[in-house]
């Protein structure tokens, strides 16, 4: 009889970081190295450096970098002037971060129903879902999936709401020719284990909208919009993007496209 791999008992990790960090790990070193000399721990030029190439590899104007995929997308709707008790279309299948940056930010999530072909947002449920205290509409790309954007434009166009992507788990993914970034700002997520995965928690929103990039790096920095000038009310939670966490991503961005093509089995 065939011994299988189960009768061996062979471990099979769910998740291994390590191969991908050992591609990186001189890098790495060297970065955080100088970031210990330098002392600019905390939105230094390493964060504007990695915000820079994300924009450009999301094919958008700006990026911002937070503190988690959460406050991306919570940060996106309060720049985006979302109010106490606007309605907030969200997939019901979705990690419960999407429900509560609606709730942190002062609305209210609209749980609409999903496609079986994709997992994500149906647009058709999405359209009868909204009514006049509707004001966003956050499609989730799971498992790297797209969800249909050209459908869920056409909705939102069609009943004035705004997009606003939350593509945690969807970094490079295509779908009818384009990335995220359909809507008004897309939310990601550096959590470890993502394609693109931080030392710690991290995030970014990408947009082409320059006022809405403005607003969250002047929320994410306790409402200043230069040193020692606070222009408005500061967000709840501090977002800024730790540097130590930038180094590593800024590094691996160049290798991300490489790493999701078919057969080289990055993290999840």
């Amino acid at each position: 009889m065939t011994e299988t791999a189960i009768d061996a008992q062979l471990p099979v990790p769910f998740l291994d970081l390590r191969g991908i960090h050992d591609e990186v790990a001189d890098g790495i070193l060297a970065d955080i190295a100088a970031l210990i000399q330098s002392g600019a721990f905390t939105n230094g030029p390493a964060v504007g450096e990695f915000e820079e190439a994300f924009a450009d590899y999301c094919d958008a104007s700006y990026c911002v970098g937070v503190a988690s995929g959460l406050d991306a997308l919570r940060l996106a709707l309060i720049a985006a002037d979302l109010q106490s008790g606007d309605r907030v279309i969200v997939p019901a299948h979705t990690f419960i971060a999407t429900f509560e940056a609606v709730t942190q930010a002062g609305g209210v999530p609209v749980p609409v129903d999903v496609l079986e072909a994709d997992y994500n947002l149906d647009p058709a449920a999405t359209a009868d879902a909204i009514d006049d205290r509707t004001r966003f509409v956050v499609p989730v790309h799971l498992y790297g999936q797209l969800a249909d954007m050209r459908g869920l434009a056409d909705v939102a166009a069609r009943h004035d709401v705004a997009l606003i992507e939350d593509a945690a788990q969807a970094h490079g993914a295509r779908r009818d020719g384009h990335g995220p970034g359909t809507g008004l700002a897309t939310a990601f997520s550096f959590y470890p284990g993502k394609n693109l995965g931080a030392m710690g928690d991290a995030g970014a929103l990408v947009t082409d909208d320059g006022k809405l990039a403005q607003t969250v790096r002047a929320l994410r920095e306790h409402g200043q919009t230069s040193k020692y000038r606070h222009e408005r009310q500061p967000d709840l939670h501090r977002g800024s993007l730790p540097r130590p966490a930038a180094p590593r991503r800024t590094v691996r961005a160049s290798r991300l496209r490489a790493w999701q093509l078919p057969g080289r089995g990055g993290p999840g």
